[in-house]
Parts: C-alpha cells; structure tokens; sequence
C-alpha cells in the first residue's frame, strides 16, 4: 500500500483522523514449496526511520470467526508467525476477541502464553524474565458485549479464562507484567460492514459503541510506552533495524523455529553501538575540521576549551542512539576513537602554532635586529645591540600564540640565532675599528706629505741643492700611502 493509498477516516473522532499505512504484508509464494515471505513497506520503513524521538508500536490483531489465525484460507505458518513478530516488536498488543469469551477464543489466545516455544531459551534463571521483557503490554478488547457490564472486565475476563482454561489464565498472568481490558458493545452495522469498519461514517456508528470506543483509546495511549530494549527506548533508527532484523529471521525459516527475542535484541544493540559509535566520533571530526579550517592554530587553552565544547555534544549524539547494557563498555571504545581523533588534532595545531611562532619571529628578526647587523648599521656596541635584542624579546612575546611551540621558537633563536650573530658584531665591530684606524694613519701620512711639500717648496725656492734628499722623502711617503690604500681594499 502506498502513502497515498492509506485508510480514510472520518474527522469526528480524533484517532480516525488521517491516513494509515501498511508496513508489512505477505506474499505468497509462486514456488512449489508454497512458502511466502514477509515484506517490508519501503516507504513505511523510511518515514519510521526518520522519527527522533523514541518510538511506540502498537499491534491490533483481530480475531474473527470468518479470519484470523485459523482461517482455512488463510498460510497458518505466516499467520502464526505474523503472530509472534506483532509480539516481538510491539510496545502494546491489542488482542480483539469475541465478547463471550469460549474456547475457541482461549485456543487462540493461548498461543500468547506458549510464546516460550518460540523463544530460544537462555539458561533457567534467565528464561522467564527474559520472555516478560520480550512481551509487549498486553490490551484484551472483548467486542460485541452484549451483557451487563461488569464492575471490573479484567476480573470478569480473568474469571471466563479459569473456568474455560486455568492453565491459559495462569500463562497471561504470568507471561504479561500488566493487561488491560476493555469491553466494546456491537458497533451497530451489519456483520459484512464490520469488515470494512473504515469506510463507515462516525455518524452511522451506535453512539455507545463511539463512546466506548474513544474511552478506550484515550486509556491506551494514556498508558502507552515506547518500545524498549532493557531500559533503553528505540528510536525510528534503531526500531527499523530491530523489525528488519526480526522480519529477515521470520523469512529465513520455513516453519516457526525458534525466534530468539533477546538474540535479536543483541543484534540490535550491537548495531546501534557501532552507529552510535560512528555518528558520535564523526560529529567530533566534523566539527573539529571546521576549526582546523578556520582557527587553527590556536592556544592550547582555547584547543582544550573548544575539545571539551565538542566532546561534550558529540556524546550527546552517540548516548542517543546507544542503547542497552552495553552502553558502559561502548563508551569506553568511544572515548579511544577520541582520543586518537584529538591526537591528529593536536599535532596538527601543533605544527601550525610552530610554523606561525617561526614566522613572527623571522619577521621580527628582519625587522629589528638583522639592519644593525649590517655595515651601513652596525650596532655601536653590545650594549645597544642587547638593547635590539630586548626590544626583540618584548614584541615576539606579545605577537606569538603563547604556547611550548612558541618557548621552543624562542629557544632556538637565544641558543643558536642569537649567538651567531654576536659572533658576527664582534667580527664586524673588529673590522670597523681596524678600518677607522687605518684611515686615521692615512689622514696622519696625508698631513705629513702636506707638510713635506710645503717644506719642499720652501726648500726649492731657497735651496735648490737638498732636491734630491727631499725628492727620495716625498717618494718613500708615496708609496707608505700606497700601501694604506691596499690594506684598506
């Protein structure tokens, strides 16, 4: 049945509103075996899977006369499994009986208390509480009650059961925590409408059969409970599994072999501890990329602020969806998946901070301390110099992210940058002063030639005769400059 293809209902009554869907049904085999499979509506499936919250089923099994679980028409194995699957997934099982309850009726709802044939057993101690917590809770709708209504129907229906089968009446007590039980009068149409109850108008319905009715739903949901496993509701994610998983083990088998309900919780647990595992890391992953992306690097205190912030919803996501009493020990898988996710992380952040620290302090270098290193700078002194560097230290210090990327940055231009380039001053500061001494040697020759030349001078306008003496004096400073020139290329 499609979605557009649903149950109509009439707008008076509010549980008639809207469209129903079918979600399974049976197809019949074309095969000489003449096994069928149960299906699975597609679409019903993926609308249930989209649901957050957690989920509530509710199964109606109506026995009638003419149909039902002993209809001669009607596969008495697939009716028989559709029978327990309704039990195995349902939250709370409506159980529609005849009014005058009689063996016929005990007959099937017998099978209920037999369910312990179809569950695969445990050990002894387990065994009971184990088939209790498999079972729905469980709602007896007597219809077409035509007697005096009775103070209470689950005393009047427990009574019909001893006295027609006290061991049935012992296994509904026993196998079900809690029932109810509600008595329905005739709905006031034919016997062939029944069949079609849907297509009828409210209007056309008795009144006290609308009355009792709607009382009797409003009870049911009153009290009903999402499906759970252990203490754990099912969401439509981990609901969809569990039915899909139930249905394929319903289909594998040719008669109703023994259906292990805590089994199939197992599975479901398992699975949706992996996908909690997985929506829960991922979430984190996720996020943190989106951080790498746009603050990375960081400081370590910011890191360890937004790790927490993350971890803290990521947990959130992977609690919701992890269920039963493996939830203690998955956690623990969880928070390892972390911590090597984190670790990634942190050495990316890591590199990062190293790469930014080693560029402000480049920077800074070049900016500062590098200009008084060269000729045309050349620092006066060390103490100047210490001076660079302190101006150096103050301005790294507030640029840098502050973290051991940046102290190790820091180090490593104090312990190999910086006495380097002391090695360097003291060469360059060497050179310098070699340098201006040589040049105040030049001046001192230069003076003394000038001085010579003007002695020369003299000499050659009043004594021609000491020429040559003063010839060889001016030739010997000639070339004492010449040398200078030398030593100072």
């Amino acid at each position: 049945m499609s979605l557009e293809e649903g149950n109509k209902f009439g707008g008076e009554i509010e549980f008639r509103q809207g469209k129903a869907i079918q979600l399974i049904n049976y197809v019949k085999s074309e095969n000489e075996d003449g096994i069928g499979k149960i299906i699975v509506n597609s679409d019903a499936l993926r609308i249930i899977k989209s649901i957050e919250e957690p989920v509530a089923v509710i199964s109606v099994v109506l026995v009638l006369d003419c149909e039902g679980i002993d209809d001669p028409d009607q596969d008495i194995n697939w009716a028989t499994k559709l029978f327990i699957l309704c039990l195995a997934i349902s939250s709370t099982f409506v159980y529609n009986v005849n009014g005058v309850v009689g063996k016929d009726d005990i007959g099937k709802l017998y099978l209920m208390t037999d369910l312990n044939r179809f569950i695969k057993k445990q050990d002894e101690s387990q065994q009971e509480e184990s088939c209790r917590d498999a079972l729905p809770r469980l709602v007896v709708l007597l219809r077409d009650f035509g007697l005096d209504e009775p103070d209470s129907f689950k005393e009047y229906f427990l009574e019909k059961l001893q006295q027609v089968d006290s061991e049935a009446a012992a296994g509904i007590t026993n196998h079900f925590k809690d029932f109810d039980v509600y008595g329905l009068p005739h709905p006031g149409c034919k016997r062939k409408q029944i069949r079609h109850l849907e297509e009828i108008e409210t209007s056309s319905l008795d009144q006290e059969f609308v009355s009792k009715i709607s009382q009797s739903v409003q009870e049911i949901f009153h009290n009903l409970t999402a499906k759970h496993i252990s203490t754990t509701p099912l969401t439509g994610t981990s609901f969809s599994k569990f039915l899909v998983d139930c249905v394929d083990h319903m289909n594998s088998s040719k008669h109703c072999a023994q259906f292990s309900v805590p089994d199939e919780y197992e599975t479901i647990v398992n699975f949706m501890s992996a996908l909690a595992l997985d929506i829960g890391t991922t979430y984190y992953n996720i996020m943190m990329i989106d951080k790498e992306i746009d603050d990375f690097p960081m400081s370590w205190w910011e890191f360890e602020r937004y790790h927490e912030e993350i971890l803290s919803e990521a947990e959130i996501r992977f609690q919701e969806k992890c269920i039963g009493n493996i939830r203690e020990k998955n956690i623990l898988k969880f928070y390892e998946k972390i911590d090597e996710i984190e670790k990634e992380f942190r050495e990316v952040n890591s590199k990062q901070l190293k790469k930014f620290n080693r560029t402000v302090a480049e920077n800074l270098w070049d900016e500062l301390v590098k200009p008084g290193l060269t000729a045309e700078n050349l620092c006066e002194s060390h103490l100047s110099f210490d001076s660079i560097l302190e101006t150096f230290n103050d301005r790294y210090n507030f640029q840098a992210i502050p973290s051991r990327e940046a102290y190790e940055v820091f180090e490593f231009f104090r312990d190999k940058i910086v006495p380097n380039s002391v090695e360097q001053l003291d060469g360059m500061l060497g050179l310098r002063n070699e340098t201006e001494e040589i040049q105040r040697t030049k001046q001192e020759v230069q003076r003394e030639i000038q001085e010579t030349q003007n002695k020369l001078e003299i000499m050659l306008n009043g004594h021609r005769e000491d020429e040559d003496v003063h010839g060889r004096r001016v030739a010997e400073l000639l070339r004492r400059i010449e040398e200078l020139e030398k030593q100072l290329t």
